[in-house]
Order: structure tokens, then sequence, then C-alpha cells
């Protein structure tokens, strides 16, 4: 943060009138992103100006503070109110120029004249303070303008808005605040799975970031920074929404084409392959809808509350359509998945889809808790789905929703294709920064954490499998024997999927001309590794299908080295069109090749997540243990065969 004035601070921001409101404007006019400063009931004041200009010079965005009550603003005598003077005038003013529910109106309505007048902003946040808190969540609902929003020193607490929160949102509170509000906030944010967080400065009274600061003792001072360099952290995450990815049409994510020997793939299934992750703003950010629908936990989802959810996010006759027609299928996998069609009716007309996927996200799970600061949350996760969605090579978003009870889903495009089959990469005729440590340190400690673990030694011999072997081996330290090695030979990093079985790899039955046959699905796992760690995965899964249609374990032949090297060939052509760099498709098959083990690893530490947490011992059947000492003994077999053992 810049230096702050403590005394007869010179604001550096202009006044201009926009909207209808003399508003205070702060840092460049052509910035990507935009945040609207909502100030406390003391109006424009220096210690509220001047927070506006470190947010904008910290963040290079542009900050608008429109005044709201048209040059007035309540008194500092006003407080405390102990005397009956005092609370007419209060009530009076809050009644009138500081009416709440008026004014949530007047920043709606200020922002879509922002829009108009400043279009290079793509990416919008909301700043309040105090009674601007109580503004700014309540603007942070359904169809709202904003991508994330902040409180602070919170005026009027109610966890009602909490609940209605559908972005991002971040609360500074003081000592001075209900703890009952704060902590029924913190519960909110920190279980609707959006993001955002509570935290009390603990020391600090109400108004310490606004017109209340005290800029001359040395704590407040402290924390005034503090608060401001806090709330710049959260919307320089989240007005670029957090992953930082750029998609570029018909190049990110794309993963394989149609030639005329068949489907050959010609880009990794790694996530933007680049050098660098980009900063991008979105072209259209996807809001969290609520919906009227409250999921039971004793029994199905009814059809009615499915046409219900349905019918907000697509066309007319969905509304309309009786419930009971509806076809319905229910898809296995870790959430609630279903397949929804709508019968055709004599003089339908409407051209929207008659089939959709409709989505419940159930609730974090261990294996993505290990991981949850590095994979992105919902929201960001329906962001990325949108995007990529748009580029034509996966499925279109139609809605982001939370029903009444919290639980987060999509409705999203139905694909009209099938799970990838090893056959469709078989052709006859062919055969043909520092690494992301935050990963390596997690997956290390749980290798550590499960080696010679009695416990699970014991829940595999209760099903009459012996998995010593697996539990005695040192994962940990091979792994980072790998990563070493990775980085010794120049491996090179991306966005990667991680998740990469083949039946998130779906092929189209019937595309249209200029669509890709490939499309992807799936990115609860996303986030930045070697490069070569979804190739890997991919060449792993074609080993590892785990079933075949008799329900035995799966009888597919390993790529031979002469498809992998085309596979990675074609995969390198895709990084040198992306980035620049000269790098050849032996160099990405040597990364491919250490990567496998990584990828082999990535499912043993899974595997073994769900077996120590699981309480219901059926989870795993008999097949996925044996499927375990399979992977086990293929790293162990090509950990020795790459000579990485030969120095232990």
């Amino acid at each position: 943060m810049t230096p702050v004035v403590s005394q007869g601070y010179t604001p550096k921001g202009a006044y201009q009138t926009i909207a209808g409101l003399n508003t205070y404007i702060t840092g460049p006019r052509d910035a990507a992103a935009g945040i609207v400063d909502i100030y406390d009931i003391f109006g424009l004041s220096s210690q509220t100006l001047q927070g506006a200009d470190l947010l904008a010079t910290r963040l290079n965005a542009f900050v608008l503070m429109p005044d709201f009550f048209h040059g007035e603003a309540a008194q500092h005598d006003w407080l405390p109110i102990d005397t009956e003077e005092k609370k007419a005038a209060l009530m009076d003013f809050m009644s009138t120029r500081a009416d709440i529910a008026k004014n949530v109106d007047v920043v709606l309505g200020a922002v879509n004249e922002y829009r108009r007048q400043f279009p290079s902003v793509k990416s919008w946040g909301a700043f309040g303070l105090c009674w601007g808190g109580k503004v700014a969540v309540l603007a942070s609902g359904p169809h709202t303008p904003f991508a994330a929003t902040v409180q602070t020193h919170p005026g009027r607490m109610d966890k009602a808005d909490a609940e209605n929160l559908t972005i991002p949102h971040l609360v500074l509170a003081s000592k001075d605040e209900p703890a009952n509000a704060v902590q029924g906030y913190a519960e909110i944010i920190g279980n609707n799975g959006i993001g955002g967080m509570v935290e009390t400065y603990g020391s600090m009274w109400h108004g310490w970031m606004g017109a209340r600061a005290n800029l001359e003792g040395e704590e407040s001072l402290a924390e005034y920074i503090r608060g401001y360099a806090q709330t710049a952290d959260f919307f320089e995450e989240y007005l670029k929404i957090g992953l930082d990815i750029e998609f570029r049409q018909g190049k990110s994510l794309q993963i394989g084409a149609l030639t005329e020997k068949g489907l050959q793939y010609h880009a990794s299934v790694s996530l933007t392959w680049k050098a660098k992750a980009v900063a991008t703003v979105h072209e259209e950010m996807v809001t969290c809808t609520s919906v009227p629908v409250a999921l039971s936990r004793d029994g199905p989802l009814t059809k009615a509350a499915i046409k219900d959810i349905v019918g907000i996010f697509v066309t007319n006759e969905w509304r309309i359509v009786d419930p009971e027609t509806l076809f319905l299928k229910k898809n296995a996998g870790a959430n609630q998945n279903y397949t929804i069609e709508r019968p055709k009716t004599e003089g339908d007309a409407d051209t929207g889809p008659r089939r959709v996927f409709l989505k419940f996200h159930g609730e974090l799970d261990i294996i993505i808790e290990v991981f949850k600061h590095l994979a992105p949350n919902k929201h960001e996760e329906a962001q990325l789905c949108y995007d990529y969605g748009q580029s034509g090579l996966g499925a279109k978003v139609y809605g982001f929703f939370q029903t009444k009870d919290g639980t987060l889903g999509r409705v999203d495009e139905f694909l009209d294709a099938r799970n990838l089959e090893p056959e469709d990469v078989e052709d006859a005729g062919t055969l043909e920064e520092k690494p992301n440590q935050v990963y390596y340190d997690i997956i290390t400690r749980q290798f550590e954490k499960y080696h010679k673990m009695l416990k699970l030694k014991k829940l595999f011999h209760e099903r009459g499998v012996t998995m010593d072997d697996l539990i005695d081996y040192d994962f940990a330290s091979k792994i980072r024997r790998i990563a070493d090695r990775l980085e010794s030979i120049g491996g090179k990093k991306g966005w990667c999927i991680h998740d990469v079985p083949f039946m998130n790899v779906m092929v189209k039955n019937n595309p249209k001309q200029g669509e890709s046959k490939i499309v992807l699905i799936d990115f609860e796992f996303v986030f930045r590794n070697y490069r070569a760690f979804d190739i890997g995965g991919h060449f792993m899964q074609k080993v590892f299908k785990w079933v075949d249609k008799d329900g035995k374990m799966a009888s597919c032949r390993p790529y031979m080295e002469e498809e992998k090297r085309h596979f990675c060939e074609e995969c390198v052509e895709q990084w040198k069109q992306e980035t620049g760099d000269s790098d050849t498709g032996e160099q990405v098959f040597r990364e491919s090749e250490l990567a496998y083990l990584l990828a082999i690893t990535w499912d043993i530490h899974n595997m073994l997540c769900y077996v120590e947490q699981e309480d219901n011992k059926d989870l795993l059947n008999c097949l996925e243990l044996l499927a375990f000492n399979k992977l086990f003994e293929e790293f162990v077999y090509q950990y020795k065969r790459l000579e990485l053992d030969i120095h232990e």
C-alpha cells in the first residue's frame, strides 16, 4: 500500500456528476476493474477518500464514490445517542437521505450508467463502510452486477443478508458489532461454496476504516492500513475470478480432432498450456441465482422441483411443461446429477434445448478438502465451465444456482456424446516460476501420513485383500525425486485438470460442421502443475480403465511408445502456437514419462484417502481394491525402468 497521510490529506481524484450523483472518482478510467466505494453515514470524509485512493493505486482500478446524501451527512456529535434530540435527528436522516432500500436501488442504477460510460471496466466490485456495507451486501444477491463485495465495520448486520449472497463477500468486523450476527455471517460464508470470509479486528472500534478512523494512533493507523490491504487482496483475487485463465477460441483445452485416420489427439488435456497464466476479465460474469427449492434429505428430488429449477434458466416451454411428463435419469457420480428431457408437444416452436444436465454439488469431501486452496471454488468452477463452453469445446452453462437449503448446482447443456473409449485413440495405420510446490508439499505430507498406517492395513485385511507392501512403500520420497527430475530436464508448467478418466472426455455422436468432436467435463481439480501431468494422466487412464461391460477389470493395452511420441508431437505444436516457445516433441515425451508416475500417485492417494476416511466399509468393492495393487505394481515397474532408483 502507498503511505498513509495522517493529517491534512489531499485527495488524488476529482469530482464528476454521474447518474445524477456528485461522484468522487480516482484511478485510471480505462482500468479493467472498477469499485463502487459506498461511504458511511458521515459522507465524503478525508479518511474515506484516502481509502478510495489507496484501493485505486494498489489495484490499478477505477474507484467511484457517489455522494448518495447530496451534500448532507450525519453529524459526529449525534453519537453516542444519549438524548432524544440526537435520536430524532439520526432516525430522521436514516429514513430520508440514508434510507437503505432506496439507496440499494440507487447504486444498482448507477452501476448501469457506469457500465455505459466506462466500457473498459469488465468486472465491478463494491466496498461498503458501515451503512455502505449494508447497501453493498443487499446489492449482492441474485442478478447483482458485482463480481465481489466487501463490508467493513458493517452496520445493521442481519444473517438473512448473508443467506442471500450470490457472489464472494468479505466482512471485516470490529469489536463493536453484535457477536451473534458476525458468527452467523461467518458460518454462512464459510459454507456457501461461493467464496469470501469474515474476520474481526478485535481491538478496533466501529468506524476504524471510515470517517471515524484515527490515523494518528500507532495501532489504529496500522489496522487501517491492514484493513485496506486485506480488502485490496480480496478484490485482486475475485475481480479477476481467481483462476486467471485465458481462454482462446478453438485452442485452449482442445484435445482431439477427427482426421482421415480416425480420432487423433493433437493437443494436451492440460488446461490452457501457457508458460505464464494470463489474467483476464470475462466478457460475461456468471452469477449465482437463488432458486425457491429445498433438497429433501430423506427422498428423491421431485419432478416439480426440477422443473422449477430448469425453468428459471431455459426457455418458455420448460416453464409451462407438466412436470410429470419429464423424463429423468439419475447419473452415477460423486455429485447428484440428472439428465432431464421434456416432451415435444404439438405446436411446440421452442428452439431451446429439450434435454439438459442438472448437477448438484455435494458436500466438500476429504479429497477436495486437501486441495481446497488450490482448486477453484464452485463459483469459479461455474465461470470456468461457462467460458470453456463458449469456446465450443465443452458443455454450455445455462445457469448457476443455490437452493433454499444452501446446495449449489448448475444447469448445463446436455451433450449428445459418449465416453471416450480406448479404441478412439488407437490407430493401426499410424500407431501413430517454480512448480506448484504447494501441491507437492500436500501430496507428500499425505503419503507420509499413510506410510505404514496400521489402520489402513487393518481395513484392507478385513476385506480380504493384502496391501501391506503398498502401505509400507515410501511414495513421498519417490514423488520428490520425480519432481526433482522434472525440474532438472526443464519441465514446464501450466493449468491442469488432473482428473482425466475417459468418462470425463466426451466424444460427440453428431458434431456439427466446424465443431470439435471432443469435449471435456468436470473441472473440480483445476490448478497449476507440470504441463505433462494431464498427458501422463491420459496415458495412465488408457491402461487403467477399471471395468468392462461385464463388470470385470478391463484389459486395455497401453499406448505403444510410437503412439505416445506422436501424441506428444501434436501437443507440442499446440504449445508452440500458444507460447512461441521452440520446444520439441522429445522434450514433452520425456516430461510425460515422469508425469505418468505422478498421475498414478494422484489416483493412489485419492483411493487411500477414501478408504481411510470412509466409515462405510462397503464403499470400495473388491475390484477397486485389486486396482490398488495394479496401480502400485505399475508405479514400481516404471520407476525402476526410468532408473530413478539408482541413487537410492
